[in-house]
């Protein structure tokens, strides 16, 4: 590494260069490797065997990414599965296993260093599509949330969920995340007894054989009820004269566009347009709202 420092250059431009020069240095590497033992052992059928299996192997290797890709997007085309099925056929030849246990194939590390490069440029890729500005907001974004008024610790239980995904620009599974988070931190804070108390109302059951339960919908309702959100417009957003309670139902409904697409969205193969800031933000307000006091009291009571 010495030497790799370029002034000017930030980070992620230099994990880049890396990894962009990593697949060639390995090229370059193995076909040294290669010509020095087909000529030694050019006489010796053993030694041009082993020759043989490593060519193989390498061969493997350069189909490595289509492999990553194809599972990444959980898709299939006609020539990647047949790319797959040589991929299988190959370790079947050269291990003697069943294509159908790829996933159970440790040893060959040049294969599986292949897979970790191309994973490892997919994250780099989400990030870099965010741009370095974009990216400094989401930082500071969340720096800014801990500064003004940091949430107690089981708020941050919650909130480190989301955390990574938003810095990482994983802006969709961000919104659904949100959702997910918001729903099990009002199920911790407001039990189904209390629900049934303030609706006057049984829950209604999903399905036959599952056990009932409020809908995030209601237990945001409840929430409201109960006074544990401001029921005046969000002091910490002027532009959206919303209540805590109509954030909470925003980050239910974005959140549910997100896992739910509609079918014109399907058809299209496009996805929504989700502002990650925004829900993070207004989840990381609504969780302070919501586990404010140590008393077990709604921070906005009457009382």
């Amino acid at each position: 590494m010495a030497g790799s420092y370029i002034p000017g250059q930030s980070p992620v431009e230099a994990v880049r260069r890396l990894l962009d020069d990593w697949p060639n240095d390995f090229d370059e590497y193995w076909r040294g490797v290669l010509e020095v033992e087909g000529a030694s052992y050019l006489e010796q059928e053993a030694e041009r065997e082993r020759v043989q299996r490593r060519r193989e192997v390498l061969e493997l290797c350069g189909l490595a990414p289509r492999v990553v890709h194809a599972v990444l997007a959980q898709k299939l085309t006609a020539e990647v599965e047949s790319e797959l099925r040589r991929f299988g056929d190959g370790l079947t030849r050269i291990e003697a296993l069943d294509p159908r246990r790829l996933l159970l194939v440790p040893a060959i590390n040049l294969i599986w260093h292949h897979y970790e490069h191309t994973l490892l440029s997919e994250v780099l890729g989400r990030i870099e599509k965010r741009g370095e500005v974009v990216r400094r907001e989401a930082f500071q974004r969340l720096l800014l949330n801990v500064l003004e008024e940091p949430p107690n610790e089981i708020a941050l239980q919650y909130l480190r969920r989301v955390a990574w995904l938003y810095l990482l620009g994983l802006e969709e599974e961000c919104v659904a995340m949100c959702r997910v988070v918001l729903e099990s931190a009002l199920k911790f804070r407001i039990s189904a007894s209390v629900c049934e108390s303030v609706l006057e109302q049984r829950p209604v059951e999903l399905c036959s054989g599952r056990e009932k339960s409020y809908s995030l919908e209601a237990r945001i309702i409840v929430a409201a009820m109960l006074r544990y959100w401001d029921p005046r417009p969000c002091p910490w957003d002027r532009t959206e004269f919303t209540s805590e309670e109509g954030r909470a139902h925003l980050i239910r409904e974005t959140g549910n566009q997100v896992v739910h697409p509609s079918v014109q969205k399907q058809a299209e193969g496009t996805a929504h347009t989700v502002n990650a800031s925004k829900s993070v933000m207004d989840l990381a307000h609504l969780l302070r709202r919501l586990f404010r006091d140590s008393g077990g009291f709604p921070p906005y009571a009457e009382g």
